[in-house]
């Protein structure tokens, strides 16, 4: 046994030096394949399984309709004023500008057209996310590692609470009606704004009837539902990647702040992905 074993390693002891980093290298970038494939099919599975339970009819008792109205209060109601702060920034630095230079260039019948492809069909569904990930998302991934920490969660499972369903399904279901809100409020106050303030500059000879029928009418039914989706899923997949690296936490605290960045890059990543996809599609 012990001739056999020195053999091997006197073999192993000839293969060439780039012969042997380039096993390195495809064990390396094995590993972090096979984890980055792991990890997608852990969410995706997630995401199933939470739309699974959140159309079951036995799933809406008042604990889990009271868990959804204050996650929908929290990440949509609260954030209200950031958004509208955001929104008026835009209208004034997008719209604005839109407006003045399609008269100056002649187009002002195109106006509404650039506004809406833009902001939109693109930008709003994003900026609407990214509030989501930032404000909420970081206060989820906070408050489900801390009761991994406290053990409120190992204690809802021996109270016969499935914590998937108590801490999953409100921040999924809230995450996505709060982008899908928020996206809504930030284009009014967006389009109103930059409305408001093109006119009181004169940089537009647009009347306000003409510059939403140019809105509205940019866009399809399908492009409609594609805003629709965009909002909804990424909203929905935030809550649920937020949920999943609560529960990530362990029994340290300390290990709270490192899931945030992963969190925050996982999100971001996940909602440019659901975006381009739509927008492919739809």
């Amino acid at each position: 046994m012990n001739d056999r074993v020195s053999t091997t390693v006197s073999r192993s002891a000839y293969i060439p030096l780039p012969v042997r980093w380039a096993l390195m290298a495809t064990g390396i970038i094995g590993d972090a394949v096979i984890s980055r494939v792991s990890r997608v099919l852990q969410l995706t599975s997630s995401v199933l399984l939470i739309g699974v339970l959140a159309v079951r009819p036995s799933t809406w008792r008042p604990t889990i309709t009271d868990a959804v109205v204050r996650q929908c209060y929290f990440s949509g109601v609260q954030a209200l004023r950031f958004v509208t702060i955001l929104a008026v920034l835009v209208g004034l630095g997008l719209v604005t500008q839109v407006l003045y230079w399609s008269a100056l260039a002649g187009q002002s019948e195109y106006a509404g057209l650039f506004v809406t492809l833009i902001f939109v069909r693109e930008l709003a569904p994003l900026l609407a996310a990214l509030i989501l990930i930032g404000r909420s998302g970081t206060a989820i991934v906070a408050e489900i590692g801390s009761m991994r920490v406290s053990g409120s969660v190992e204690l809802l499972e021996s109270s016969g609470i499935d914590p998937i369903l108590y801490l999953g399904v409100p921040r999924a279901i809230g995450g996505a009606l709060s982008v899908a809100g928020l996206t809504v409020w930030m284009i009014v106050v967006t389009m109103l704004t930059g409305y408001l303030a093109a006119g009181a500059l004169s940089a537009t000879n647009l009347t306000a009837g003409q510059f939403m029928n140019q809105v509205l009418g940019a866009l399809d039914g399908w492009a409609y539902l594609g805003v629709f989706i965009k909002t909804t899923l990424s909203g929905w997949v935030i809550g649920i990647i937020c949920t999943l690296h609560g529960f990530e936490c362990g029994t340290s605290a300390l290990n709270v702040p490192r899931l945030l960045p992963r969190c925050f890059v996982e999100c971001l990543l996940a909602t440019f992905l659901i975006s381009g996809a739509v927008t492919l599609v739809l």
